[in-house]
């Protein structure tokens, strides 16, 4: 099998973009044609020759595109080419200059990452070994994998300053970016500290921790920037992901801290105290929604000061989804229930002070997300006739519903529930004519949060219905539920050669005596249906035989007096002759160490014997 090693963080740099020099826009153009055409060799032959003459020009964008280029090839017409790949950079990385060098090295610790993201199986059944076994990456264990992906993400790097008086706009040729996107990266240093972030800020761990494990339990990790950016990281444990996160984003605050104001600046810091926030050893939510209020209010009057205040309405809303209606409220549950209106009261305010600001763009996405309706229906799916019952309404953001009830033949109802899109659901009800309609108000107390409530449906005769809630604010939110009005009960029985079944009253139990039943069925063998006709005994009940075969598709209908019923869909398995010459069975089982040997390790395994009596009766 051929693994691919996606380029998904450099995807842009073997896209085709307008190059400045004629030669290349003309090369890179015929590129592109042969690869639409499948003519994967014909396109290699052009990107060696443009890799060469980028060589002679010292063109290191074009350098860095042929050979991304190449090794995308080498993916399709090698097996196992990853190996070829990484040799590929390292030797280039050798005879580049301290640019391309950093980008090469942040492009090769990518290629390490994904290709364990790609493997994690392999690494997580590994042991680990005392030194590298050889140059081939895919035989390491997880750690030296690890430590190598850290290797190159610290070299890439190195150097900061010269990194950060490098322009991104430097790189055009080799980026596609969007409208705008420099505000958040400017600098070449910003690009590649955000693709190591990536790795640092995964969840994967290390099989094995030290005893001195880096934890984030330090209260000037998430305090305010210039806190956070004077703070000691320091730890044994130097090569922990986290450490390294926090380090990274120590780096890209004190490269932009001569503007505060600056949506680099502002956005690493909210990136850096959210990172925090969810590592830390302790609840920090409090301190955390401080140190954005003081950040906002440092940078007052200023539009981006709306993004500290959109990060605030952010993690009220999260905190108000953990609100429960149904539990009994105390003091921290009740003000948990407000922060949706807190949430809504932080939005109004960006969009008022700073209209058309990306704060107010993000804050009008939020509102609409606190505001949206929910609505959804539950009932018993079976309801006794001329009963006055109950329906569960589960509902947000609304005031008032009105309710339509449709009674459905049994060829409507089937036909309904073989319809799967709501919408389509939704035009299907509009053929039909309602029996009865009514509306019911609805408890909102303005906190924007999801409550329930029940609603009194009138009495029915027997029958398929569906009932239909629906709201006069929009014609998609509406929901449905399915109900039978009978007053006729199924009750089952297995057994190990036959089903027995009871038909008794919904009401008071009893037994339905002399109840016609029409029972149908598909087996494994035909696709046609076969009926089976019945009539319950003193006791209500009747006898179904199990066959040789499975049944598929079992419906059963029940009619008595004026009322009918019907049950399934259901799967009943075929009748089995259990096997009473055997009195006496072994079984064996065994157990290795690990699941995955390299050649030449060892196997220790364990065995297990079990010896099963059969005791006839």
């Amino acid at each position: 099998m051929k693994y691919y090693i996606a380029f998904s963080m450099f995807l842009c740099f073997a896209l085709f973009s307008n190059a400045q020099d004629s030669y290349y826009n003309k090369q890179w153009a015929e590129v592109t044609e042969l690869e639409n055409e499948g003519l994967t060799k014909s396109a290699a032959k052009i990107v060696e020759n443009i890799y060469n003459r980028a060589k002679t020009d010292k063109n290191n964008n074009q350098i860095i595109k042929s050979l991304l280029h190449q090794n995308k090839y080498l993916q399709i017409l090698e097996e196992d080419a990853q190996l070829s790949i990484v040799n590929n950079f390292k030797s280039e990385i050798e005879h580049s200059n301290l640019i391309t060098k950093h980008l090469l090295e942040n492009i090769l610790a990518n290629i390490y990452w994904q290709y364990f993201q790609q493997n994690r199986w392999k690494f997580y059944n590994r042991t680990k070994t005392k030194a590298k076994v050889d140059d081939d990456f895919r035989t390491w264990d997880l750690q030296t994998l690890f430590a190598e992906i850290h290797t190159y993400y610290q070299k890439s790097l190195q150097n900061g300053l010269v990194l950060q008086q490098e322009p991104l706009k430097n790189f055009d040729e080799l980026l596609i970016t969007h409208k705008d996107s420099k505000q958040f990266r400017p600098t070449l240093f910003d690009f590649l500290a955000h693709n190591a972030l990536r790795f640092y800020k995964t969840s994967e761990t290390l099989i094995t921790q030290p005893v001195y494990k880096f934890k984030i339990d330090n209260p000037d990790f998430i305090a305010n920037a210039e806190t956070f950016i004077d703070a000691s990281i320091y730890s044994k444990d130097s090569v922990n992901l986290q450490l390294n996160a926090l380090k990274i984003y120590q780096s890209l605050l004190k490269s932009h801290r001569q503007d505060k104001t600056s949506k680099a600046f502002i956005t690493n810091d909210i990136e850096r105290l959210n990172f925090v926030n969810r590592h830390v050893t302790f609840n920090a939510d409090e301190q955390y929604i401080n140190v954005l209020e003081r950040s906002a209010a440092a940078i007052s009057g200023h539009k981006n000061s709306g993004l500290y205040l959109f990060e605030k309405a952010s993690i009220l809303q999260r905190q108000a989804m953990g609100y429960d209606a149904s539990i009994s409220s105390d003091d921290a549950t009740e003000k948990t229930r407000w922060k949706f209106k807190e949430a809504i009261t932080i939005c109004d305010t960006i969009l008022t002070k700073y209209p058309g600001s990306d704060a107010a763009k993000k804050s009008e996405i939020l509102k609409r997300i606190i505001e949206q309706p929910h609505l959804e229906l539950q009932t018993e799916r079976f309801l006794p006739k001329d009963h006055l019952s109950r329906i569960l309404v589960n509902y947000q953001n609304l005031k008032t519903l009105d309710f339509d009830i449709y009674r459905l033949s049994k060829s409507q109802f089937n036909k309904f529930n073989k319809i799967y899109k709501i919408d389509e659901r939704n035009e299907f009800l509009n053929t039909l004519d309602p029996i009865k309609s009514w509306s019911s108000y609805l408890r909102n107390e303005s906190d924007y949060q999801k409550h329930s409530t029940e609603v009194l449906l009138p009495k029915l005769q027997n029958g398929l219905y569906i009932i239909k809630a629906k709201t006069k604010i929009s014609d998609v939110v509406f929901a449905l539920a399915q109900i039978q009005v009978t007053d006729l009960a199924l009750v089952e029985t297995p057994g190990d050669h036959q089903i027995t079944y009871q038909i008794i009253n919904r009401n008071n139990g009893k037994p339905i005596t002399n109840a016609r039943v029409g029972l149908t069925y598909s087996t494994n063998r035909s696709d046609s249906k076969i009926r089976q006709s019945f009539l319950t005994d003193a006791k209500g009940q009747f006898v179904l035989k199990k066959q040789n075969s499975n049944l598929r598709n079992v419906n059963i209908s029940v009619a008595h007096n004026n009322d009918t019923a019907y049950f399934g869909d259901w799967f009943i398995n075929r009748d089995y002759q259990k096997d009473i010459s055997k009195t006496e069975t072994y079984n064996a089982f065994l157990f290795t160490d690990r699941s995955i040997y390299r050649p030449g390790q060892t196997v220790y395994f364990k065995g297990i014997v079990t010896k099963t009596f059969q005791q006839n009766t």
